[in-house]
């Protein structure tokens, strides 16, 4: 359920919504034919949003929602839920081409929960712990997110749309604990959420025609922990920072659709993106998409 209230300059949002899930699992394997779990999960999940407009081209905002991950079928029932309180709040500017935005954010985790998957550890399946899930209780993420962006119009044949958008993000533990979760071992609270980058800029520049428009987009992703606590492999240890640059053009036919060009890692440029589950592993090398649109 959703409702919008508007009064003058004031814009009011007012939702919930709600989820039952009734799970039921049951292992196919010779030697598992007794192991079953039947459970039920019921969750409500309010959220509440408010825009006051200065002007037609800005205005400020505030928002808070309420956040929750089921467990899947297979979990204990020891193995509690995600959930958290999201709130955000900022400046909106936009008028002819010409856009501001400035929001932060603040999500407080009454309790994260992650999964032992391939992606995490090669001991996941070593060890049997395959898809098992874990619980870290309280972690606190907050931070700010900026966006500029401006076309400019130097001549009557093309246009020239720039934009920059910055990141900056904290995520730490609230509490101290002990867990055999490859990613947590043995945490203290203020130790940082692993493969959480603190700064990522996107800086993009296109060049736009009655027919045509190509864009270079700049991304750059900070170092991330590997490791949130000790006693760990890949404790303290983090990625390095990398810039990737990416591309994109089209082409309209007018009445007969249009071709389009992407490539992404135009430079081919490699970057130690992870160290798990079996030793480091690469960005995505260069991909080459070209393709047809036709709409009627």
């Amino acid at each position: 359920f959703q409702d919008t209230v508007a009064l003058n300059q004031w814009e009011f949002t007012f939702g919930v919504r709600t989820e039952f899930i009734d799970s039921h699992y049951k292992s196919l394997k010779a030697n598992e034919a007794g192991v079953w779990l039947d459970k039920k999960t019921q969750v409500w999940l309010p959220a509440a949003s408010v825009f006051y407009a200065f002007d037609g081209f800005s205005g400020v905002f505030a928002g808070v929602h309420r956040g929750f991950v089921p467990t899947s079928p297979k979990q204990a029932p020891e193995i509690d839920v995600e959930t958290s309180n999201n709130l955000e709040f900022g400046y909106r500017y936009y008028k002819q081409g010409r856009q501001l935005e400035l929001v932060g954010f603040f999500t407080d985790y009454e309790n994260l929960k992650e999964s032992c998957t391939l992606s995490t550890s090669s001991n996941c399946t070593t060890e049997g712990n395959l898809d098992r899930e874990y619980n870290a209780g309280k972690v606190s993420v907050y931070g700010v997110e900026s966006k500029l962006a401006e076309r400019f119009s130097p001549f009557e044949s093309f246009d020239i749309p720039v934009s920059l958008i910055y990141t900056y993000t904290q995520a730490e533990f609230d509490e101290s604990f002990s867990s055999d979760f490859y990613l947590w071992g043995d945490v203290t609270a203020g130790d940082p959420v692993p493969y959480l980058p603190e700064h990522q800029l996107t800086l993009s520049v296109g060049f736009e025609a009655s027919k045509w428009r190509t864009n270079f987009m700049a991304r750059y992703n900070g170092s991330m922990h590997e490791a949130a606590g000790e006693g760990v492999t890949l404790s303290g240890v983090q990625t390095p920072a990398y810039w990737v640059l990416d591309m994109s053009a089209a082409y309209d036919f007018t009445n007969y659709g249009s071709i389009y060009l992407k490539v992404d890692n135009l430079l081919d440029d490699t970057h130690i993106i992870s160290r798990r589950p079996f030793g480091a592993r690469p960005n995505k090398p260069r991909h080459v998409y070209l393709g047809y649109k036709y709409y009627w």
